[in-house]
């Protein structure tokens, strides 16, 4: 029988090394963390037996809380919650409560040493495992968004008062690339000073409150609107009079830039629009040129269409 050897290169013998390495150390980190939590259960059982159970056994269960029930494990996340909520009030003096006789300070230093060890230990794995979000700084956008729903204004715009944002692998939401400095910091004191002076009245009292109330064919626009034959001047349901056309430019001698153009000298109440849009900057379009507040704020429209 013909045997072979498999051959392998340095760098794939190497790569399994570290792949087989790799592995004994997660295996290693598992083990520690059951072999803390085992220790640490039996820890926490025995002052939890002492100076807890009387009020938070499955029987009383005051205040909803059952530590009976409590896991020795920290791979559950309410587990682990739970687990440091117990450590955060005995800490804080709180539990056992102070008509309770207090645990020897000997014993709740223990206790609370080996539970900070273990939740320590456990939160530390759980981050060399998974990783964690870095805290950063908001960008430009979202510190201009907060602003707007902090102080109620929606049209705020102070992005451009703030110098731009890092960016890694495209994304200006990246930690590592939102450093922050004094110039930073002077910037966004200078946006939110300037989004204070918007946001306070300078007026004592509210604004009276008027209506505005005028057809559409009182407007600027309406006129421009009939002249590129995009509306026709109503009054009631029908056509008004004084609509007329003319030829416009010289028909004998330029043809090509001779048309037959509308013009209206009558009354309207109402228009009819055949095409074009109903919006601003729109030469075909009808606008509500004639109504020029005088204090800036929000207003409600309304349109009459039919």
């Amino acid at each position: 029988m013909q045997k072979h050897k498999l051959k392998m290169a340095p760098s794939s013998t190497a790569f399994l090394d570290r792949k087989i390495l790799g592995r004994k150390i997660l295996l290693f980190i598992s083990l520690s963390q059951i072999f803390l939590s085992t220790i640490t259960a039996a820890v926490s059982h025995v002052y939890l037996d002492a100076h807890c159970y009387d009020c938070h056994d499955a029987t009383e269960k005051k205040g909803g809380l059952d530590l009976t029930a409590l896991k020795p494990g920290f791979a559950d996340a309410e587990n682990f919650a739970l687990w440091l909520k117990v450590h955060d009030r005995v800490a804080a003096g709180e539990m056992p409560p102070k008509k309770k006789a207090r645990p020897p300070a000997a014993e709740n230093a223990a206790f609370l040493g080996t539970l900070a060890k273990s939740l320590t230990d456990a939160e530390a794995g759980k981050s060399a495992g998974g990783g964690r979000s870095t805290v950063r700084r908001m960008n430009r956008v979202e510190y201009e968004n907060a602003l707007r729903d902090l102080l109620a204004l929606p049209l705020l715009r102070v992005k451009e008062m703030l110098p731009e944002d890092g960016q890694q692998f495209g994304f200006d939401k990246v930690a590592g690339a939102l450093d922050i400095s004094h110039i930073q910091m002077t910037k966004y004191l200078q946006a939110a000073d300037a989004a204070l002076q918007q946001a306070v009245v300078p007026a004592a009292a509210r604004p009276e409150t008027k209506t505005w109330r005028e057809p559409a064919m009182q407007q600027d626009s309406a006129q421009a609107a009939i002249l590129q034959k995009c509306c026709v001047p109503l009054k009631g349901r029908e056509l008004a009079s004084g609509l007329t056309s003319f030829i416009a430019g010289n028909p004998v001698e330029d043809v090509g830039n001779s048309y037959r153009a509308p013009s209206f000298s009558g009354v309207a109440e109402s228009c009819a629009m055949l095409t074009g849009v109903i919006g601003a900057h729109q030469p075909e379009g009808l606008q509500i040129d004639r109504f020029r507040p005088t204090v800036p704020g929000w207003y409600r429209v309304r349109f009459s269409i039919w």
